[in-house]
């Protein structure tokens, strides 16, 4: 072989090398997010349990939250709060905002987006129209996040 026939082959294999690398770095990068420290905002669909679902309708939320590491590698602690303004047919409203702490535990599927579910508790301050009521109430909560 001749001298450019051996650079041509240590180049491609030099490039095959560094690209593999890069390709695998992505790949683990994509997959182990969840092990970073989280800041973030949410919206969805939220609704109320109890009683009060029978006088409000539920309906579109958002907040903020912050979440931790722990030591365990698919449970993260976090912090959220949200704004949240339930309607009714008649004249009834409910305004709250809760402030709650929560696990949150990654699912072990191995799919394009995350599944995780969480569960927590804290307080929420919640006013109610007509009565024009305000008050501070504890506040437990689980939910069922998709990621991407």
């Amino acid at each position: 072989m001749n001298l450019s026939a051996k650079t041509a082959i240590f180049v491609a294999m030099s490039l095959f090398i560094i690209f593999n690398t890069i390709n695998a770095e992505a790949g683990r990068s994509r997959k182990d997010y969840f092990l970073y420290p989280q800041v973030g905002f949410w919206f969805g669909p939220v609704t109320p349990l109890g009683p009060t679902r029978d006088a409000v309708d539920a309906a579109l939320g958002g907040g903020a939250f912050f979440r931790y590491n722990l030591p365990i590698k698919s449970l993260k602690l976090g912090v959220d709060s949200s704004y949240q303004h339930f309607t009714s047919r008649g004249v009834n409203e409910l305004y709250t905002v809760p402030v709650y702490g929560n696990l949150v535990y990654l699912l072990p599927f191995n799919l394009p987006v995350k599944l995780q579910i969480k569960a927590g508790c804290g307080a929420s301050y919640v006013y109610i129209k007509p009565d024009k009521i305000d008050q501070w109430d504890p506040t437990f909560m689980t939910g069922f996040e998709l990621s991407f």
